[in-house]
């Protein structure tokens, strides 16, 4: 472990496990903090352990559902942009990132939506990893719409919202 932040968390969390017991919400917060502390300074691979005990934890308190609704329908609509703006349909994608803009997102999707936006005000439709996305600048790549993958791309959209819950 080379986090830097992990010692002094490890040992609050240790005393909240010793308080409330190992599986406990003030034991998933402080986690989930020491997560999001580790995602915003240091490299993020160095969270993955903590982030799964978050999430187990979690899922023993309050069952799979706590974590999995709220994750797949924000995937759900992180996947519709990225899909949208790859396609070059602006508007779109514009209206969608206005959407997502108005929900209080934390670490890393906020900053995953305003990588999206701001390759959507660039107009540029290329294609990114997350980890790109959670860089800085990058150059725009551009390309002309293609009406026909825009109609099939919002063909299979409503698809799917129509076989939703």
């Amino acid at each position: 472990m080379t986090s830097f932040y992990a010692p002094n968390h490890l040992q609050h969390i240790a005393k909240l496990e010793e308080r409330f017991g190992a599986v406990s919400d003030e034991v998933a917060v402080a986690l989930r903090s020491l997560v999001r502390v580790i995602c915003q300074y240091e490299d993020p691979i160095e969270a993955i352990p903590f982030l799964e005990r978050c999430l187990s934890t979690e899922e023993a308190l309050h069952g799979p559902q706590v974590t999995l609704s709220d994750l797949n329908n924000w995937i759900g609509h992180a996947a519709e942009v990225d899909v949208l703006r790859r396609a070059a349909s602006w508007e779109a994608s514009a209206a969608l990132i206005a959407e997502l803009t108005a929900e209080e997102l934390e670490h890393p999707f906020a900053e995953i939506v305003a990588f999206h936006r701001n390759r959507i005000e660039a107009r540029d439709s290329g294609r990114y990893t997350i980890a790109q996305a959670l860089a800085k600048k990058l150059e725009p790549s551009r390309r002309e719409a293609d009406p026909e993958l825009i109609r099939s791309i919002v063909r299979h959209l409503k698809a799917i919202r129509k076989s939703g819950p």
